[in-house]
């Protein structure tokens, strides 16, 4: 399953990996929280643990390791006491984080096994966001 994510000003939308239609979020959960700089990716690649080089292919570094749940909450709310298994993949030569992979879950509600991948690009490229609702 997929879901998309847009954010814009105060309003979050997220497309229903079930149906594929918008919903308007409430509540506290931002994915602008989890990459403000202090909160965010830095946060979360420092708090990685057990790190393993699991190959390095096509100019990418693929690294493993463990995260703490706790570390994703600026973007998921309340988080589970567990970690998770994380895949970071870093492109070796801009130096930047472009794909992170977490296995494992983040809430209480969520189901075991559950994978989430996280993909970032084009970076530092004027965007047109409209929303979707």
């Amino acid at each position: 399953m997929r879901g998309d994510v847009i954010t814009i000003g105060d309003k979050t939308f997220m497309s229903n990996p079930l149906n594929d239609e918008w919903q308007v979020l409430q509540g506290q959960v931002s994915p602008l929280a989890y990459f403000d700089p202090a909160l965010g990716i830095s946060s979360m690649m420092s708090r990685v643990t057990d790190v393993t080089l699991l190959e390095i292919h096509n100019s990418e570094l693929h690294i493993g390791g463990k995260l703490p749940a706790s570390a994703l909450a600026p973007l998921f709310g309340s988080t589970t006491d567990g970690s998770l298994e994380v895949e970071l993949t870093i492109d070796l030569p801009s130096s930047y984080l472009i794909k992170v992979i977490l296995k494992g879950r983040v809430t209480e509600t969520e189901l075991d096994g559950m994978e989430r991948t996280i993909e970032l690009g084009d970076f530092n490229e004027p965007k047109t966001i409209a929303p979707p609702l």
